[in-house]
């Protein structure tokens, strides 16, 4: 079962925190037994420089012009992602992108 990420960016800014989640990506890869991974970044476009392209990690750029819009294809393409792959572990990268994922039981 593949496993997915979500975080607000990583590779259109440089600090800490992006330093970090490149850091669990790098981790994630040298994994001996390395599931399939999605990437959904809310802010990074495709011509962001990614060190991981091509690496087994699919990454879905969902930077837009709209604030709104690319929230909204955020959480469509990640409601897809859920419903079409049924992944066995999301990490979430930021408090406000957890309640795309929580459930209430």
């Amino acid at each position: 079962m593949p496993h997915i990420f979500l975080f607000l960016e990583i590779f259109s800014q440089e600090g800490g925190i992006q330093s970090y989640i490149k850091d669990v990506l790098q981790a994630y890869l040298t994994l001996p037994d390395c599931e399939a991974a999605e990437v959904f970044l809310l802010r990074d476009a495709p011509d962001c420089p990614n060190p991981f392209k091509n690496q087994g990690i699919t990454f879905h750029y969902l930077k837009n012009n709209s604030a709104t819009l690319g929230r909204i294809q955020l959480a469509l393409k990640f409601l897809v992602s859920l419903l079409r792959k049924r992944p066995q572990r999301v990490f979430c990268g930021h408090i406000n992108l957890a309640p795309l994922f929580v459930t209430h039981y």
